[in-house]
């Protein structure tokens, strides 16, 4: 590519110190001549996970939702901060990754159960299509914090958009496991 993106930030932030939370997504190009303020989801503005998405133009992860800033959705940004809009009202916060073969097909995680799930969101309905579940903790209970008995799933498409690619747990060691985008039999 011919851009990248970076984060500034404390989200670590320890909510008894009174800090304010500070989260920038800026965007630039790889000569950093160009620099863009993409996001900025601070001072109380939830969002989390932003990557690029595959078109190349547009970032993707969850941010404010438009309609209650005070809520989460699966959004997308151009590079430059311009046309921020929700793509769907699935609110988990977890790691997205979108379709290089169909756009409106991303894929993230929600860790907020166990197993965790893996989804498939058609964005165009603001609709799952598709869910797995897969474990993401090793043992009955999940340790609070980063630790070795727990992982995301991380899902990501591979470049051909017809498989994903996904961190599991399902004993002592982290397993990848490859899953099979919807319709990718189709293509």
């Amino acid at each position: 590519g011919q851009r990248f993106l970076f984060y500034f930030g404390n989200h670590n932030v320890v909510k008894e110190r009174g800090e304010p939370r500070l989260a920038y997504v800026f965007t630039a190009s790889r000569d950093l001549r160009e620099i863009h303020l993409a996001l900025d989801l601070s001072f109380g503005r939830p969002g989390v996970h932003w990557c690029w998405h595959s078109d190349g133009e547009h970032l993707i992860g969850y941010g404010p939702d438009p309609d209650d800033e005070a809520k989460l959705c699966l959004a997308q940004v151009h590079f430059d901060g311009s046309d921020y809009r929700r793509l769907s009202r699935h609110n988990s916060g977890g790691h997205v990754s979108a379709s290089p073969l169909d756009h409106a097909l991303v894929v993230t995680d929600d860790t907020r159960r166990q197993p965790g799930e893996v989804l498939f969101i058609n964005t165009r309905q603001d609709k799952v299509v598709q869910r797995h579940n897969l474990s993401r903790v090793y043992g009955e209970i999940e340790p609070s914090g980063r630790n070795p008995y727990r992982v995301c799933h991380h899902p990501v498409f591979d470049r051909t958009g017809r498989n994903v690619l996904v961190n599991t747990l399902p004993g002592r060691y982290a397993v990848l496991c490859e899953l099979d985008a919807p319709g990718s039999g189709l293509v």
